[in-house]
Parts: structure tokens; C-alpha cells; sequence
């Protein structure tokens, strides 16, 4: 566990909260995009997991003030996985409480890994699953059918997303 100093307005400040595990896998694209959409219902909306055991105030097991869940993991070789816990209130950024939520994340994960096929519980996760892979077939419509735009600058800075998309499809087997 580390805790890094970061200048925030006031040392009462709402932090991020991340577990990581290191750069250990080999995906093919199939692969990489397996791990999206497992890590998008697990941690990536109101409606995964995680939201619901740290977030929503109706489910959670803990109040840490927590506002969100995100996920993050690189297409650097070794793909590192991130789950990060929002705004986590500065008063439970210790040591021992972080601890204890690491091992709560391992706990949902070793959880869902155990469900048995046919139960429940696997059939939610596999709907929401199935609803997040429609939601990205509609944004690849809209993002294929949408100007290249190589270096031009948005809102939002430069983006790399046509060369990213180009990079996996390029890795794909023809």
C-alpha cells in the first residue's frame, strides 16, 4: 500500500483510491476487449458491482464517501489493470482502511468468479454485459462513420482514438 501526497485546496480534500495488478497478461484484441467489458460491469457505472458495495448509499457496505468507480488498463505490453474508488473521503485514505477495501475488491472479484453457470446472479451480470456490448456496437457505428480528424484538437485536446482503433484492428487475424 502507498498513500501519495498530492497538492489539493485543503488536506480534507475527497481523494482517488486505486488497486492495481501488475503487467502480467497477454491478450490478442479478442482479449483486450473481453477485459473492457468485464472491467466496464464490474466497475465502470451505477449499475456495476463495485458501484453498488462502495457507492450506492441503499447497498454499500462502507461509507468512505465514495462518488464513483472507474477502471483503467493500458494497451502498454502486460495490459496493468486499475480499479479506482472516486472521491474517497481524505479521512479514510489510512493504511489499515485501505487494507481492508483492497480486500473487499478481491472479495467481489473471487465472488462473481464462483457464481455457478445458470445461477442468478451470472444471468444480471451477463444482461448488463450484453447491454453494454450493444451500447458499443452503436458508438463504433457513429465512431466509423465519423471524420478521422489525425491531429486535429478537440474540446478535450488531441485524441489517438482513430490510431488506436487502427493499431487493434491491425493486430486482429485477417
Amino acid at each position: 500500500i502507498q498513500i501519495l501526497e498530492y497538492p489539493h485546496k485543503n488536506e480534507q480534500q475527497p481523494g482517488l483510491v486505486c488497486f492495481g495488478w501488475p503487467a502480467s497478461r497477454t491478450l490478442d484484441p479478442l482479449g483486450f476487449q473481453l477485459l473492457n467489458l468485464f472491467l466496464n460491469n464490474i466497475a465502470g457505472d451505477a449499475t456495476t458491482n463495485l458501484y453498488k458495495r462502495f457507492v450506492d448509499s441503499r447497498t454499500r457496505e462502507v461509507d468512505i464517501g465514495a462518488r464513483g468507480v472507474g477502471h483503467s488498463f493500458s494497451d502498454y505490453p502486460g495490459h496493468p489493470v486499475l480499479i479506482r474508488l472516486e472521491n474517497v473521503a481524505a479521512a479514510h485514505i489510512r493504511e489499515g482502511e485501505l487494507a481492508q477495501l483492497g480486500r473487499r475488491v478481491r472479495e467481489e472479484l473471487a465472488r462473481i468468479a464462483a457464481w455457478p453457470d445458470g445461477s442468478a446472479d451470472l444471468a444480471e451480470f451477463n444482461a448488463r454485459a450484453r447491454g453494454r456490448i450493444a451500447e458499443q456496437r452503436r458508438n463504433l457505428a457513429k465512431f466509423v462513420d465519423s471524420p478521422m480528424q489525425f491531429g486535429s484538437v478537440g474540446s478535450g485536446g488531441t485524441t489517438a482514438a482513430w490510431m488506436h482503433h487502427l493499431d487493434r484492428l491491425a493486430d486482429t487475424a485477417a
